[in-house]
């Protein structure tokens, strides 16, 4: 039994004598790394979101991501419920204008904070407008989010914000982040939530553990991160992962549910299409999906703008002046430029100053907003 106890406290000894050196250890990496001692931030799992969905994103059980409320740089920033800023306020005002969209909507990296579209039309209609953009949603996230926000905001307009490549995204699961999806029962849309960031499937649940502790030290996450990264970072998701359904019918329904929605509240509710700079530059005539979501949003009662044939008129198939309106990235263009969004932002408030008067409505509206070639 002595010999027991001799050998138990021998174990015991060192083993407080290895966490000792190693307490040591993380406080003098912390120290040399300016970090402060007692901040207890899980390191790893904070480099394992930004690693899929950005530094700018924090994770969000409907949507799969969405905006850091209070972030903060030099062009681009963040008030509460992760809205970007439009110019120097600094909390969400209401009843105005509401804005939900993609990275066209958001701005992305191109523009700072007042370059956006919708902090242009704020500045020519005089109203609040208020930027819930996030870059990489699909339809169905779009619309999920306004219906998020829509008691927050309040707002007397709603604007609805897609690209062509949105249609697309709502037939994933995976958009480089897991994202919901929904499909059609019995004819209606049937919500799909999220999945985890980090599934860890073929993992037992010690290498989790091991994980979830060692998360917490920022010496452990420095040396892990570069010399196991597929340990530290463990995921069998896919960038992109399909699902089976109907991607137009599916953005169709959730518009028409969501007029219902905007009706009841008295909130005029408007389609906004924009268009990649590839598009415009090659495309004749805008593509047939976005047709499609622009006769089942009016069979809705809902007004739809779109950008393509006015662009497509100013620039002529010319790449130089298409570049006016797009950010060029060596050969291929992206987001809109401060020009670009200077021009989405004039089309936008053309049509809400000739319904300013007018009341919003059930029934379709006539094609005069309905910029088309």
């Amino acid at each position: 039994m002595n010999a027991w106890l001799s050998s138990a406290a021998n174990i015991l000894v060192f083993t407080l004598s290895i966490l000792f050196a190693l307490l040591i250890a993380e406080i003098g990496f912390r120290v040399v790394m300016k970090v402060p001692v007692f901040d207890a931030t899980d390191w790893r799992a904070d480099e394992a979101r930004s690693n899929r969905i950005g530094d700018r994103a924090i994770t969000d059980p409907l949507l799969g991501w969405t905006l850091k409320p209070h972030y903060r740089s030099e062009d681009f920033n963040t008030l509460d419920h992760g809205f970007r800023r439009n110019s120097g306020e600094a909390e969400v005002r209401t009843g105005g204008i509401l804005a939900v969209g993609d990275s066209f909507t958001e701005g992305f990296e191109e523009v700072n904070d007042a370059g956006t579209w919708p902090a242009q039309l704020e500045k020519i209609m005089g109203t609040p407008v208020v930027n819930a953009g996030v870059a990489g949603y699909a339809t169905d996230q779009i619309i999920l989010r306004a219906e998020q926000i829509l008691p927050i905001v309040k707002p007397k307009t709603l604007i609805i914000g897609f690209t062509e490549v949105d249609i697309y995204r709502a037939m994933l699961s995976e958009a480089g982040a897991p994202k919901p999806y929904f499909t059609m029962e019995n004819g209606e849309v049937v919500y799909h939530a999220p999945g985890p960031l980090e599934s860890g499937e073929k993992e037992g649940l010690i290498g989790k553990g091991v994980r979830a502790v060692l998360g917490y030290s920022a010496l452990s996450h420095h040396l892990f991160s570069r010399l196991a990264p597929q340990f530290w970072y463990p995921t069998e998701a896919s960038l992109y992962e399909e699902v089976e359904n109907q991607p137009i019918d599916i953005t169709c329904k959730l518009l028409a549910r969501l007029k219902q929605q905007t009706d009841e509240k008295q909130v005029r509710l408007l389609v906004f299409l924009q268009y990649g700079g590839e598009l415009v530059l090659e495309e004749p005539v805008i593509l047939n999906d976005m047709k499609q979501i622009t006769e089942c949003a009016q069979k809705a009662g809902i007004h739809v703008i779109d950008q393509f044939a006015p662009l497509k008129a100013l620039t002529h198939g010319n790449p130089e002046l298409v570049a006016l309106y797009y950010s060029l990235d060596g050969e291929e263009f992206g987001h809109m430029t401060s020009k670009g969004n200077e021009h989405a932002a004039q089309l936008l408030a053309g049509v809400l100053k000739e319904q300013v008067t007018q009341p919003p409505q059930s029934s379709a509206l006539p094609e005069q907003g309905v910029l088309r070639n």
